[in-house]
């Protein structure tokens, strides 16, 4: 499993896991060509994208990620924000999990200045290599010093839920 960084900043935030068959897209907020590059232009490989909240660095390219075909989840928040709404724009619910691809994904309640929620993310890759989970949480006002929770990964037992909805 990689973990590509294409930004962590208030310049923009991507993340991109790759497990070499499939691919996850976390944030939206870098051009979307940057994107593309980093997957080596292998569109088919991504199982989808996920966006944490509304903030231009890390939701302002949300509609190249629904226009590519990617089923995308964020808040209902970020959708209206944006006015992006098309059959893959999915309105994440907490605490309910998705699953994209191999990826199990399980939005959780974060505390920011908008409607914001953090990921917790499962894939069989990540526990072969010693990990249980991979957690991304928005940072808060980090150009200022404010509340930090940056984005962590974590090993320990995998919250149960069902997983029901089943994306890609």
């Amino acid at each position: 499993m990689k973990l590509i960084v294409l930004g962590s900043s208030s310049s923009g935030n991507c993340y991109i896991l790759d497990n070499g068959k499939e691919a996850l897209i976390i944030e939206a907020g870098i051009r979307f060509q940057e994107v593309k590059k980093a997957l080596d232009f292998n569109l088919r490989k991504v199982v989808g994208c996920v966006v944490t909240h509304a903030h231009n660095d890390h939701a302002k390219y949300i509609k190249a990620m629904v226009d590519s075909g990617f089923h995308t989840l964020a808040l209902r928040e970020v959708w209206t924000a944006k006015g992006v709404w098309d059959s893959r724009s999915l309105v994440v619910k907490e605490g309910k999990g998705y699953k994209m691809g191999n990826f199990k994904i399980l939005p959780f309640p974060a505390c920011h200045d908008v409607p914001c929620v953090g990921y917790l993310i499962v894939e069989e890759d990540l526990k072969g290599n010693g990990f249980d989970v991979i957690v991304f949480v928005p940072s808060y006002d980090e150009d200022n010093g404010l509340i930090t929770c940056g984005n962590a990964i974590l090993s320990g037992k995998v919250p149960t839920s069902s997983y029901q909805e089943t994306i890609y």
